[in-house]
């Protein structure tokens, strides 16, 4: 196999050399269609508006698969459950959006039940806390597929850390369809401040910390409504929280929201807070898509400096980090933005331009695609 360099393949983002001739993409997941992946559904979807032709194989449904976008370009249509039809096995790039799927296709090639060129995706830091127990494995993965994309810097510094070649590690962040979270001007006319969080209930999100903080405000008298919404193993032990600090009437879990329905909490709420954290077997973020979309709609926010978020949000410039597990500091920073609302529009207009360049959908498709077509035309890799 070839290898491109790095500066090889920023040549390749300058080019406008694009052929018209079609692509041919498999998309490999596990589950699909999947609502609670929009960084997945947005680029399947930019392809399909691109007229690439795209199919998808998943190994499971998902208790969340009936939702506008996946109406919308009949995602059901061109997915594949467990195997591949006879007619639907040559592709130009398989596209593994996480390493356990990239195993799995190396597999599938040496039975030629799949032909193309492997491109895996490290996109959730709780892969790496397998790669010291599977190091065989995850060389053969590097070995194998062409590219390695992961969706933050902090990502790459670790791979290479371990020792995996920095030239195939190429950092490709997720998107938004900004044009789907339009700006909202916010301030505290009332008594009332509503702080909000999407994510799913796991460690990683540090969501006992962002209660902890809460309490700290509430005993300080400020009247705030704190939502939560997302579904997890820790429901449980964090309604066990809310009723141990007595914020039943403060702070109120609200399971599952439909991806259609972010846009018009984002823009009810005052301030987003996500303090996410590693876990304590390594787990990490890599950069939260809600807060992208957070940004986008110039919503003022308080994160934490972990793994890519500080890639994405500048302390104090567009939003405002605290170091992990810190639930002082989180009280603080939101009190900062609770006693200087009238910095909110200097930090929503950096917030929402800097989602703007960097974190569009349009551009980032575009970036990716002209890798793609390079390997199809420069017969680059393994077909």
């Amino acid at each position: 196999m070839y290898k491109l360099s790095q500066t090889f393949f920023l040549f390749l983002l300058t080019t406008n050399d694009i052929v018209s001739e079609n692509l041919k993409i498999l998309f490999v997941v596990n589950k699909f269609p999947y609502e609670s992946r929009p960084y997945i559904d947005n680029q399947i979807a930019a392809f399909l508006d691109r007229g690439i032709d795209v199919n998808v194989l998943a190994f499971e449904r998902s208790d969340h698969e009936t939702y506008e976008l996946a109406t919308k370009y009949k995602f059901k249509n061109i997915t594949f459950y467990n195997k591949l039809p006879e007619n639907k096995r040559a592709f130009d790039i398989i596209y593994c959006q996480f390493p356990s799927m990239g195993h799995k296709m190396i597999q599938w090639k040496k039975k030629n039940k799949v032909k193309g060129s492997i491109i895996t995706f490290f996109r959730a830091g709780c892969e790496f806390q397998t790669i010291e127990q599977e190091a065989k494995k995850y060389t053969s993965l590097f070995e194998k597929s062409m590219y390695i994309f992961v969706v933050c810097q902090a990502f790459k510094d670790r791979l290479i850390a371990y020792g995996y070649p920095e030239q195939k590690i190429i950092v490709h962040h997720s998107a938004i369809n900004t044009n789907n979270f339009p700006y909202y001007a916010r301030t505290l006319k009332d008594k009332e401040i509503k702080i909000l969080t999407i994510g799913r209930l796991h460690p990683m999100k540090g969501h006992s910390y962002s209660i902890q903080a809460i309490k700290m405000l509430s005993d300080l008298g400020y009247n705030i409504t704190y939502n939560i919404y997302g579904e997890g193993k820790e429901h449980n032990a964090l309604l066990k929280l809310i009723k141990e600090l007595k914020l039943e009437n403060t702070v109120y879990l609200k399971n599952y929201c439909s991806h259609k329905d972010v846009v018009n909490l984002l823009h009810n709420h005052h301030i987003f807070l996500l303090t996410s954290c590693t876990t304590q077997t390594g787990s990490q973020e890599g950069i939260p898509n809600v807060l992208m979309e957070a940004m986008a709609t110039g919503m003022p926010i308080v994160s934490t400096w972990h793994s890519g978020i500080p890639e994405l949000i500048t302390d104090k410039k567009n939003g405002l980090l605290v170091p992990e597990y810190d639930s002082q500091a989180t009280a603080e920073a939101l009190l900062e933005l609770i006693t200087h609302s009238t910095d909110w529009p200097k930090l929503a207009t950096e917030a929402r331009k800097y989602v703007l360049n960097e974190h569009n959908t349009k551009k980032q498709t575009e970036k990716v695609l002209q890798l793609f077509y390079k390997i199809k035309n420069s017969k680059i890799g393994e077909k």
